[in-house]
């Protein structure tokens, strides 16, 4: 099913949406952005780097940039939604983004006042424009909030296997290597089938995405300070530069010499 946008802002620097069914970015468990995920109602897990969390209505998600997540969606697609900031560091608001966005946060018992400022941006008394004015300050308000909210994980379903708790950590300790999963396999002296079932079942993704998709998030990092594209295709283990180029052109979208549109 094709997500459903109930309601859409869009700013230089913001995305807001309030959005029912599967979500718009198929194959991006990495992004550029920084993400603050208000959970409304459907039969939906969160899946980070160290666990599955079932999630309940009125949970807030807090998802720094290029942090590995997920959202794996069970029964009715259309019972799935949520509201949702998408944002990029600005110099007004980096300083609330670096003390209360340092790694993902899973929170629930939220306040009316919180909800209220996702909420509010729906409503009909405001004009687009206000509501456009309106987007950073309800963002800003969200970003101060956080600080004085504590972390709730009552509700994790399950920890990882053993097998994809090693994988994960020998691929964040060699990241600049070729990366496959014969040698994780070799390093690890699991088989391949173990592996690739293991990491499959825990993380909803295959490990050869998951290698491609984190290697290019630290390459594009590089790529913008004025790295040249093949000396980061060398550092990050790419076989060649245009199997570099190839997977590169078709995550982000655009070439690694091309400027990144945002959105």
């Amino acid at each position: 099913m094709k997500e459903i946008f109930e309601h859409i802002i869009q700013t230089p620097n913001i995305k807001y949406k309030h959005a029912k069914g599967m979500r718009d970015i198929f194959g991006k468990e990495f992004h550029q952005f920084h993400e603050i995920f208000l959970f409304i109602s459907g039969n939906a897990f969160f899946i980070t780097e160290e666990k599955t969390v079932k999630l309940k209505p009125s949970t807030l998600i807090i998802i720094p940039q290029n942090t590995f997540h997920g959202f794996h969606v069970e029964g009715c697609e259309d019972d799935y939604e949520r509201y949702v900031f998408n944002f990029y560091d600005t110099k007004e608001i980096d300083k609330l983004t670096s003390k209360n966005m340092p790694c993902v946060r899973i929170i629930e018992n939220l306040s009316e006042s919180i909800i209220k400022e996702f909420t509010s941006l729906d409503d009909n008394k405001y004009s687009d424009f206000e509501k456009e004015l309106l987007t950073p300050a309800r963002l800003m308000s969200v970003l101060v909030e956080l600080g004085h909210l504590l972390p709730s994980e009552e509700n994790i379903t399950s920890k990882f296997s053993i097998i994809t708790a090693k994988c994960l950590n020998y691929i964040n300790q060699n990241i600049y290597s070729p990366l496959t999963v014969s040698e994780l396999s070799k390093k690890l002296n699991y088989s391949r089938s173990s592996i690739m079932h293991s990491f499959k079942a825990d993380l909803d993704m295959t490990l050869y995405k998951y290698i491609i998709e984190k290697k290019l998030i630290y390459a594009h990092k590089d790529v913008e300070s004025g790295v040249s594209a093949t000396e980061v295709s060398r550092k990050y283990g790419f076989s060649d530069y245009s199997c570099f180029y190839r997977h590169y052109k078709k995550y982000f979208g655009f070439s690694p010499s091309a400027k990144n549109s945002k959105w």
